[in-house]
C-alpha cells in the first residue's frame, strides 16, 4: 500500500500539542493473540468454517471507552485489561457465525487517552488504548464499523492508527478509510455473501478543518447518491443480502428525528435489506418500513453513561440476532432481540455488560437486578412485532471459562470474608457491604448508615454517600476521626439540598457531586479550601451556592452546565479558577471585589460581574 500522507490533511487532535512529538504507534505483533475466523482473499472476507444452510449474525450498538471505564481497568503495573467487561457476553458473541459492533472511539497512541490528562483543547473527545481492541477480539467481534461522530476525535493520525490497528488484530472494518476504493466490505459467512456499509451524519463538526479531498477519502458521510452507488456496487459484486449501519438521530432521545425518518425512506427505497442504527445512546423503536426491518438504535453495548440520571435508559442495550436461511434458492430472514444490562459493579468488576440467559452462571444478586431488563427493553422498542430471543445457544468453551472465573471469584470473596459467620454472609445487609469490600479500593473503608469512608492520613475521606432523604447534612466527624475530604466515587444523586457541609472538610474532590440533576442548593462553611475539577458539573437545577472566605481554588468545569445558576459570590481569597469553570451558566453574574482574581477571570471569559465587598 502506498504511504498515507498524514500532512496532506489539516485537522489535528484536540490535544495535539500535548502529543505532537509522539511517533506513530505500532503494536507488538507477538504481544496479543489475534486469531480470526475470517480471512480476506480477492477483496472478500471468507469464513474458515464450511458452508451452512442457516447462519446467525449478531449486531450490537455503540462500543464506547470513556474516562471512568479506562480508569476502572488500569493495571497497577501499567497498561490496561478490558477483557472482564465482556466475560458475561462472550459466550453469546462467540456462538454466532458473525458478530459486528460500532467502535465509537479512536484507538490511537498519538493523542491522550480519555482520562489520561486533566484538560484538553476543544470539545469532548474520545480515545482508547490498544488493549480495548484486544478485549473486543477476546469477546468475539469479527467486524467493527467506525463511521460515527467520534471517529476523528484523535485527528487524522488517530484515524489512520485506528484503521491500521484494527487490521493488525484482523478485524473486518468499514466506515472510515485511508485509501481510495469501495466504501463497503463483502463477507462470505458460511456460504452467504453479505454486504456491509456504514454512514455517519456528523463528525462533531471536526471535519470542517480538513481539506475537502481528505473528507472524500477518509469519511463515509451520508449522501443518498453515495448510498445508491455503494448498494449498486455491492450487488454487482455478488452480495445476496445488504446491511447498512447509519449513525444518526439525537442523543438520549427515544423519539425519531426528521432526518432519521427521511434517511429511512431513502435507504429502503434504494433496497438495503436491513438497517441497524446507533448514536442515540438509548434503544429506539423497531419497525418494518416498506417491508424492510429498521432498528433505529440498539443503544450502547458498553458505556459508563448508566451513571447519568437524565439518561438511565443507557444501561439497557439490545443485541440484534439476524438469522438467515437459504430455501429454494432464496434467502429468508428472522430478527430477534437479546436484552442486556450494563452494570457499574459486579463482584468488583466495573462496567460489565450482561445478557439475559438462564445458562449463564449468574449469582442471586445479578439475577435480581436483571429482572426488569426484558420489560424495560420491550417498552423502549415500542413495537409488538419485536421478538425476544432469551434461549439462544452459548459457546461451550467460553461458558466453561466463565464458570471457572466465577468459581475463582467466589474463592477470593470467601478469603476476604473468612472471619464472617455463614449467617452474616447470607444476610442482605452484610451481602451489600461484602460487594463493596470485594473491590480493592474499599478494603480499608469504614461503613455507616450515612456512607462509606476511607482512612486518609490522620483523617477520613467520604467515598460513598447513601442518603435516604432529599435533604442531607454532612458533618465533620466519623466517630472520633475528623472528615476532611469528599471524594468522587459513588454518591446517591437523588439529593435535593445539602444544607450543611462541615468546616472541617477542606477538599471537595473532582466530580464529587457531578450529575446531581436534582441538587438545588449547597452551603459550604468556612474551612473549605478547594473545589475540585467538575465537582458540581451538570447540576442543572442548582440555583444557589455559598462559598466560604477560606476558599482558595475552584477547579476546571467545577460549575459547568449549572444552567439555573444565576449568581455566585466569590471571595477575595480565591487565587485560582480553572478554565471553563462556569461554562454553560448562561445567566450567571459573578459578585466579587474589584481587582480581585474573580474580577479578572469574569472579564476574561465575558461573564457578567458586579463589584461589592465580600
Amino acid at each position: 500500500m502506498e504511504k498515507f500522507d498524514l500532512e496532506k490533511y489539516e485537522y489535528k487532535a484536540p490535544s495535539y500539542r500535548l502529543c505532537k512529538n509522539r511517533p506513530l504507534f505500532w503494536i507488538d505483533e507477538k504481544k496479543y493473540a489475534r486469531e480470526s475466523r475470517y480471512d480476506i482473499a480477492d477483496g472478500i472476507w471468507k469464513s474458515r468454517q464450511g458452508e451452512k444452510d442457516e447462519i446467525s449474525i449478531l449486531l450490537s450498538g455503540d462500543l464506547l471507552c470513556q474516562e471512568n471505564l479506562i480508569e476502572g481497568y488500569r493495571k497497577k503495573e501499567g497498561g490496561y485489561d478490558f477483557k472482564m467487561c465482556f466475560d458475561y457476553i462472550r459466550p453469546l458473541l462467540c456462538a454466532a457465525d458473525f458478530t459486528a459492533g460500532n467502535l465509537e472511539t479512536p484507538i490511537s497512541h498519538t493523542a491522550p487517552y480519555r482520562g489520561e490528562i486533566l484538560t484538553h483543547e476543544g470539545p469532548f473527545y474520545c480515545n482508547a488504548p490498544i488493549e480495548y481492541l484486544d478485549a473486543l477480539k477476546y469477546a468475539g467481534f469479527d467486524m467493527l464499523t467506525t463511521a460515527n461522530n467520534h471517529t476523528i476525535d484523535a485527528g487524522v493520525r488517530g484515524l489512520y492508527e485506528t484503521i491500521e490497528n484494527t487490521r493488525k488484530f484482523h478485524f473486518i472494518q468499514t466506515g472510515t478509510f485511508i485509501e481510495e476504493g469501495d466504501k463497503f466490505v463483502l463477507v462470505d459467512i458460511c456460504g452467504f455473501k453479505i454486504g456491509f456499509t456504514a454512514f455517519s451524519l456528523t463528525y462533531n463538526s471536526m471535519q470542517a478543518n480538513m481539506k475537502k479531498s481528505g473528507k472524500n477519502i477518509l469519511l463515509n458521510t451520508y449522501r443518498r447518491q453515495a448510498a445508491e452507488q455503494i448498494y449498486k456496487r455491492m450487488k454487482e459484486q455478488g452480495a445476496e443480502y445488504t446491511i447498512c449501519f447509519p449513525h444518526w438521530g439525537k442523543e438520549y432521545a427515544d423519539k425519531l428525528s426528521k432526518k432519521q425518518m427521511d434517511m429511512t425512506d431513502e435507504l429502503t427505497e434504494i433496497g438495503y435489506d436491513l438497517i441497524a442504527g446507533s448514536h442515540s445512546h438509548v434503544v429506539q423503536k423497531f419497525e418494518y418500513h416498506n417491508g424492510t426491518p429498521v432498528i433505529y438504535s440498539m443503544g450502547n453495548l458498553l458505556t459508563h453513561m448508566n451513571l447519568r440520571k437524565s439518561s438511565m435508559d443507557t444501561q439497557y442495550p439490545v443485541i440484534c440476532r439476524l438469522n438467515l436461511k437459504r430455501m429454494d434458492g432464496r434467502i429468508t430472514s428472522e430478527i430477534a432481540f437479546i436484552p442486556c444490562r450494563i452494570f457499574k459493579d459486579i463482584q468488583g468488576i466495573p462496567f460489565t455488560v450482561v445478557p439475559m440467559n438462564d445458562q449463564l452462571p449468574l449469582n442471586d444478586e445479578i439475577q435480581r437486578r436483571m429482572k426488569p431488563v426484558e420489560g424495560k427493553v420491550k417498552e423502549l422498542l415500542q413495537n409488538q412485532e419485536a421478538i425476544f430471543d432469551l434461549d439462544y445457544p452459548l459457546e461451550k468453551e467460553a461458558l466453561k471459562l466463565l464458570k471457572q472465573q466465577e468459581e475463582e471469584k467466589d474463592k477470593r470473596i470467601q478469603g476476604l470474608c473468612s472471619k464472617e459467620s455463614k449467617e452474616q454472609k447470607d444476610s442482605s445487609q452484610k451481602s451489600f457491604f461484602m460487594q463493596k469490600w470485594k473491590k480493592m479500593k474499599y478494603r480499608n473503608c469504614i461503613s455507616t448508615y450515612r456512607g462509606m469512608f476511607r482512612k486518609y492520613k490522620d483523617a477520613m475521606k467520604l467515598v460513598s454517600l447513601r442518603a435516604e432523604t432529599e435533604v442531607v447534612k454532612i458533618d465533620g466527624m466519623v466517630g472520633d476521626i475528623p472528615l476532611t475530604h469528599i471524594d468522587n466515587d459513588q454518591h446517591s444523586n437523588d439529593i435535593t439540598r445539602i444544607i450543611y457541609i462541615s468546616g472541617q472538610i477542606t477538599h471537595l474532590g473532582p466530580k464529587a457531586f457531578k450529575n446531581f440533576h436534582t441538587l438545588e442548593s449547597v452551603r459550604l462553611f468556612k474551612g473549605l479550601e478547594r473545589i475540585g475539577r467538575r465537582t458540581f458539573e451538570n447540576c442543572e437545577r442548582m440555583t444557589g451556592v455559598i462559598l466560604p472566605k477560606s476558599l482558595t481554588y475552584i477547579g476546571s468545569y467545577a460549575f459547568c452546565n449549572c444552567k439555573r445558576l444565576q449568581s455566585i459570590k466569590i471571595p477575595k481569597s480565591v487565587e485560582k479558577i480553572g478554565r471553563c469553570a462556569f461554562q454553560g451558566c448562561e445567566e450567571l453574574t459573578i459578585y466579587c471585589e474589584k481587582d480581585s482574581y474573580a474580577d479578572s477571570y469574569a472579564r476574561k471569559y465575558h461573564i457578567a460581574v458586579r463589584h461589592m465587598p465580600i
